[in-house]
Order: structure tokens, then sequence, then C-alpha cells
């Protein structure tokens, strides 16, 4: 499709700039698109077929890159950000943030993404953006505040994520979204063997989480040959604490930590060769 902008697709796209808009929504925009329209439906569709937006679908249109009126080049995370920002706190992070901070080098097939609110359309399974799946988990409000960073693509395109004490641990905790215990494990170890972690961020995010956050990184820096730190910055469970599993895995009765309570799956002598292979 060519491009092929009127001086009002300039002038809408140029107040969309000003509202650090990249992505138009016509249930949130209607106000202001009605001062270069009567119908602000018809416009954005008019707009999409001349080129100057990119459909998206439910009533959303990407801003669309100069010379180019596709998805192609046009950056996913800005528009994770657009679509997701005006709705409620959200970030990107497990299996994404772990290739997006470097400590995997498999890409996940999905954007994975925590949300702070509640949305069908954001929630479905078949939710998508720039043509890739969006794989969404939520969490309560007190979660979303801490161990997060604003990333900056350019000087209006933006989004956020967690960083990379926030990941390691929320991998552990989510492991639907972390793609597999082996993956979650050598990322830690690849973090750890670098010196990566802030180990007074991964107590203070870990306390935050809860008890299991604690616990099952206590057991995991024990079993990487740093139970010194495990010692000093991470509980250990009550007496009648459940069995909490590492892993996905069933637990074996001989690869437990006593301490953390914690089954070390699938097997100790496992984790220990993620863990060396993520160095």
């Amino acid at each position: 499709m060519s491009q092929s902008l009127t001086k009002r697709d300039t002038a809408v796209i140029k107040r969309a700039q000003q509202k650090r808009r990249s992505v138009l929504c016509l249930r949130e925009d209607r106000e202001w698109l009605s001062d270069y329209a009567s119908d602000p439906r018809l416009l954005l569709s008019r707009m999409a077929k001349r080129g100057a937006l990119v459909r998206l679908g439910g009533g959303r249109y990407a801003i669309a890159a100069l010379g180019d009126p596709t998805l192609a080049r046009l950056p996913q995370l800005n528009l994770l950000h657009a679509d997701l920002a005006p709705l409620g706190p959200y970030y990107v992070g497990f299996w994404s943030a772990l290739a997006l901070h470097g400590l995997t080098d498999v890409d996940s097939p999905s954007i994975t993404v925590a949300i702070g609110f509640e949305n069908g359309r954001v929630q479905q399974s078949i939710n998508t953006i720039g043509g890739t799946r969006v794989l969404v988990t939520s969490m309560s409000g007190e979660l979303m505040d801490f161990g997060l960073e604003t990333i900056r693509l350019s000087r209006s395109e933006r989004y956020v994520r967690s960083d990379r004490e926030r990941t390691v641990i929320d991998c552990l905790l989510r492991p639907r979204m972390a793609g597999s215990t082996e993956l979650t494990i050598t990322a830690w170890g690849r973090a750890l063997a670098h010196e990566e972690l802030r180990v007074d961020a991964l107590a203070d995010y870990a306390a935050r989480l809860g008890p299991r956050a604690s616990r099952r990184v206590g057991a995991l820096l024990k079993v990487a040959g740093r139970g010194d730190i495990a010692a000093e910055l991470f509980p250990a469970a009550r007496p009648r604490s459940r069995l909490l599993s590492l892993g996905e895995a069933t637990p074996h009765p001989e690869d437990v930590d006593t301490e953390y309570r914690v089954a070390l799956t699938p097997s100790r002598e496992r984790l220990e060769g993620w863990l060396s292979y993520g160095k």
C-alpha cells in the first residue's frame, strides 16, 4: 500500500505525537479527534486506507512509519506500551525480559507481560500486537511498583520492563511465563556467573513478593554455591511450611532442601548442570 496523506492526516498525526501517542484508540481519543471530523471512526478508517495509520483491530490504529504503511517498521514494544499504558500498570517480563537482558539466547515466541488491571481484550489468549502474540499474567497492584524500569527507544518511544532481579525471581514464581525450568535456571547461572545480580535487590524483591519467593531464591542460591548469601538475606521456612517445588517435575524425597522446604526438581544434579551451563 502506498501512502497518500492529506493535510488533515498530517495534522492529526502531529497532534497525536504531541500527546506522545503512537497508537490511537477510538474509545480514548474520540474527544480530541472530533476537532478534525464529526465522525472520528470514519476519519481513522480513511486514514488507514491512505496509509497514514495501520489498523490493529478493536478500534486501535498505529501511526505508520514514513514510507512504509505496514507493521514491519513499527517497534513492537513501543506499540505494546502505547496499547497498555493508558489502561493501567504493566511491564514486559519473564521470558521476554530474560532475552532483553541477555540472560538467554532463546527468543520467546510471545511477548510475555504482567498487568495490574483487568481487561478482557488484553487477557484473552489470542491477543496480539504487531502480529506477535502477547502472553499475559495478572498481578495485584502492590506488586506492580518495584523492580521496573522504563526503557526509552527514542525521544517519544518507550516501554516498561522488569529489571534483572525482578525478572529472574518472577520466572521462578510463574514458570508458565518463563518457557521452562531449564531456561530459567540457565539464566540464573549466567547472571550469577557474571555478577549481574544485586543481592540486596534480590532480597528486597523476594520479601515483597512473599515467603515462597524468598524460599525458592534461598534454595537456588545454595545449589549455586552461594549459601552464605542465602543464610544472610533469605529467611528459612517455618517448620510446618508446605513443601514447594523449584521446578515443574515431581519432587524426589532425597532432593529436598530442608532449610527452605523446597524440592530441588527435577534433581539437584540437573539444576547444578543448568547453572553451570549458564556460565
